[in-house]
C-alpha cells in the first residue's frame, strides 16, 4: 500500500508540475501578447504623435509663409500708395487727370459736368477739359491725391475718380493677384530685390 501510496503521490506530482508548466506556459503567452499589444498600441501612439508634430511643423510653416507674402503684398500696395502720392509732380500726370476725366464724362451724360477737384488741380483740369471739348464747373473742393469726382447738377450720378478711390477699388484684386504671383514664383529662382 505504501508503494501505492507513493506512485499516487508521485502521479499526482507529475499532474501538478505539467499543470503548473501549462499555467506557467499560458502566463507567459499572455505576458508575451500583452506586451505586444502594449508595444504595438505605443508604436502607433508614437506614430499618431510624430504625424501631429509633423502637421503642426507644416502648418506652422505655412502660417510664417502666408504672413510673409502677406507682409510683401503690405509693402507692394504701400509702395503703390506712395507712389500715388508723387504722381502729381509726374509728367504724366496731365494724362492720367485726362483719362480719368474722359471715363467720368463718359459715364454722366448731363452738361455741364461737375468736376471737384483738389485746389493744386484746378488749372490742369480747366485745361485738359478745353482740350477735350468738355463743358465743365470745376469746383477745388477735392482734397486728394489726385484724380476728380464727377457729377451732374442734381448729383444724382456721381463718379469717384480720384485716385484714392482707384487704389481702394483695385485693392482686393491687386492683393489677389500679387498674392498669386508671389505663390506662383520658383522658390530656387525668386530675383533679389524684384519686390
Amino acid at each position: 500500500m505504501e508503494a501505492e501510496a507513493r506512485e499516487e503521490r508521485e502521479r499526482i506530482l507529475a499532474e501538478a508540475r505539467t499543470e503548473g508548466e501549462r499555467i506557467l506556459a499560458d502566463a507567459r503567452g499572455e505576458v508575451e501578447t500583452s506586451r505586444a499589444r502594449r508595444l504595438d498600441l505605443e508604436r502607433r501612439q508614437a506614430r499618431a504623435q510624430r504625424a501631429r508634430l509633423e502637421n503642426d511643423a507644416r502648418l506652422a510653416g505655412l502660417r510664417v509663409l502666408a504672413d510673409a507674402r502677406e507682409a510683401l503684398v503690405d509693402a507692394a500696395l504701400a509702395q503703390a500708395e506712395a507712389e500715388l502720392s508723387v504722381l502729381r509732380v509726374k509728367a504724366s500726370y496731365p494724362d492720367v487727370l485726362r483719362r480719368l476725366l474722359a471715363e467720368a464724362a463718359s459715364m454722366v451724360d448731363a452738361r455741364p459736368l461737375v468736376v471737384e477737384v483738389d485746389p493744386r488741380d484746378l488749372e490742369l483740369l480747366r485745361t485738359v477739359a478745353a482740350a477735350e471739348g468738355l463743358d465743365v464747373e470745376a469746383l477745388p473742393t477735392l482734397h486728394s491725391a489726385g484724380g476728380l469726382v464727377a457729377r451732374d447738377q442734381a448729383a444724382a450720378v456721381l463718379v469717384h475718380n480720384t485716385l484714392e478711390a482707384r487704389l481702394r477699388k483695385a485693392r482686393g484684386a491687386l492683393r489677389l493677384e500679387m498674392t498669386t504671383a508671389v505663390q506662383s514664383e520658383p522658390r530656387d529662382t525668386l530675383p533679389l530685390g524684384r519686390f
